[in-house]
């Protein structure tokens, strides 16, 4: 209903109230029972079209105002490629973070905000998260305390506000994702406990029968895994308004990224690592043991075919089926050789990642360093049967007041998610374990 419409009901409404008020009050008496109903049907319909009315005209002024000042943030469809639109979120971005700062938005952030549906007036904005970020791509490894920043401590953040022929950051990296970039992550809207069906028919078979013989009864073992929604932060980080203001560079989308990548990071140890338990359930506690090694100090060939055999074949031939291990426990494995001579390991060509035994191989930071009694190297399996539960986006906060007497800024993100392999009762994830 359009804004004219609304109005027009709403005189309507109010001429029925009019007439009823008038026509009561012309014979000096009150309302009559049926009269009193349609007084309060008039009434309760006017009060429901002037909120609505309100909240246009509002709307219309909000409107108004961005179109004066060339700050009109109402989407725009245009096909773009991904190249253009991560420039269009990086600028949106920044853009958010220009107009908390109060500064004034280039056309480029304008357009920006209009491709991304950003509107940089906002508190807190939420960022979208990829459904599944190359499930089944080859993929390089992506891109971390509780005092202030400072634009005279170095190490606290002076080093940015640099001269201006200096515009970069020269960034301090150290590889962390792992599993994310291969298990299948799910968005939802809401964090409500997620139930996952499972059943298990795998040790029941049919049986041939003679004539005029009762058939046997063979129920399926049925299951369910719950998902949930642990929260997690990035814990806050506080900017002086002299570092914002005087960095070569733009510091709030620098910290924007920082403020993911934490959360990014203890999500990945506890995807990795978790126990379950108030936690999520890791990739490695939640496989089930595939193979033994020969030696609890080394790795050899026929470790990899054991534990690569222990996967039942309708889960190796899955596309997202890979090995999985830390980069330390990589280099030794490129040394390792046959009993021909030859190395077992097979380098990626043309942009395909490496391979042991044929078997692609993905890097997790998060697994043990060294062959030890007990350690459980090596993962094996489809790694889309873990299930990586997001709850809608990743939200940044902007805190502004709260530090106002410091003449600081915070910052600070938060988000919801859960992880925790999918075992109908076969173990499609296994691991090596040494003696």
């Amino acid at each position: 209903m359009s804004l004219y419409e609304m109005k027009k009901q709403r005189s309507a409404a109010a001429a029925t109230l009019r007439r009823l008020a008038n026509h009561a009050a012309a014979q000096n008496r009150t309302f009559s029972p049926d009269e009193q109903r349609e007084f309060d049907a008039a009434n309760t319909e006017f009060e429901r079209l002037h909120r609505r009315v309100e909240i246009g005209m509002r709307g219309e002024e909000v409107r108004r105002e961005m179109e004066s000042t060339g700050e009109n943030f109402e989407q725009t469809r245009e096909t773009l490629t991904d190249a253009q639109r991560a420039e269009a979120r990086a600028l949106a971005l920044q853009a958010w973070c220009r107009r908390q700062m109060g500064k004034k938005l280039t056309p480029a952030h304008v357009r920006a905000c209009k491709l991304t549906g950003l509107n940089p007036r906002q508190r807190s904005i939420d960022i979208d998260l990829p459904t599944r970020p190359g499930q089944f791509e080859s993929r390089g490894e992506r891109q971390a305390h509780k005092r202030a920043m400072s634009a005279t401590v170095g190490s606290a953040g002076a080093f940015t506000v640099s001269p201006s022929f200096v515009g970069s950051l020269e960034k301090a990296l150290k590889a962390f994702n792992g599993v994310r970039q291969v298990a299948d992550v799910i968005r939802t809207d809401t964090g409500a406990e997620m139930p996952w069906p499972t059943v298990d028919d795998t040790g029941n078979r049919g049986q041939r029968i003679g004539e005029n013989t009762q058939i046997g009864q063979q129920d399926p073992k049925f299951g369910q895994t719950v998902y949930g929604a642990f929260k997690y932060t990035s814990n806050l980080i506080l900017a002086p308004s002299e570092l914002l203001e005087d960095s070569a560079f733009e510091l709030e989308t620098e910290l924007s990224a920082l403020l993911g990548e934490r959360i990014g990071r203890i999500q990945e140890d506890e995807f990795t690592n978790g126990t379950g338990n108030s936690m999520p359930l890791g990739v490695v506690p939640g496989s089930a043991l595939g193979a033994t090694a020969a030696n609890a100090a080394s790795l050899v060939g026929d470790d990899f075919i054991n534990l690569i055999h222990s996967v039942d074949p309708a889960y190796r031939n899955d596309p997202s089926f890979a090995l999985m291990m830390h980069d330390l426990i990589f280099a030794a494995v490129r040394k390792i050789k046959d009993l021909q001579g030859r190395y077992i390991f097979e380098e990626g060509q043309n942009g395909m990642p490496p391979r042991i035994k044929g078997v692609r191989v993905v890097i997790n930071q998060n697994m043990p360093t060294a062959p030890a009694s007990g350690a459980r190297t090596v993962v094996a399996g489809p790694f889309r049967k873990y299930k990586v539960r997001d709850v809608r986006r990743i939200r940044i906060r902007r805190f502004d007041e709260r530090y106002g007497d410091y003449d600081q800024t915070g910052f600070v993100a938060f988000m919801r998610s859960d992880a925790r392999p999918l075992n109908a009762g076969t173990g499609p994830i296994r691991y090596l374990v040494h003696p």
